[in-house]
């Protein structure tokens, strides 16, 4: 069965139910424990941040399906669950410093650090790293 938050399955069932036919089967499944949005938040930082997103984007994409957490949230997941956000970034900026061309430094960083961002990882920690690397491989 797939995970839901509250807010996605309130949705879902008003589209194709009464409002109080809704609200009733939705009290019964957190009932049954069916709907519970921390479970639903943890297994989808997991997701989101394993697929290569960062902290920011979970958050925003989060708050798009009805679940309000924080950074310190997404923070405890991820070292709960094991996953050092450290070497997510640094996998990321290696994966998209292999696709570039024959391109000089300064496009490559403003086009490196557009597509972290828009990707979610926090800028400073991404400029920050992304100059180690840069520097490391002696990059034009």
């Amino acid at each position: 069965m797939r995970d839901y938050s509250e807010y996605g399955m309130r949705e879902k069932l008003i589209s194709r139910f009464s409002s109080e036919e809704a609200e009733e089967t939705l009290s019964r499944l957190k009932e049954l424990g069916y709907i519970d949005d921390l479970r639903y938040a943890e297994n989808f930082v997991v997701s989101k941040l394993l697929s290569g997103f960062g902290i920011y984007a979970v958050i925003r994409k989060l708050r798009e399906k009805g679940v309000d957490v924080n950074r310190g949230y997404v923070l405890s997941v991820a070292e709960k669950r094991d996953i050092d956000t450290d070497a997510l970034l640094e996998n990321a900026l290696k994966k998209y410093l292999a696709k570039t061309g024959d391109e000089d430094r300064i496009s490559v960083r403003s086009k490196c650090l557009r597509f972290m961002l828009g990707r979610g990882f926090d800028i400073y920690e991404a400029e920050k790293r992304l100059e180690a690397i840069l520097k490391e491989n002696d990059f034009r």
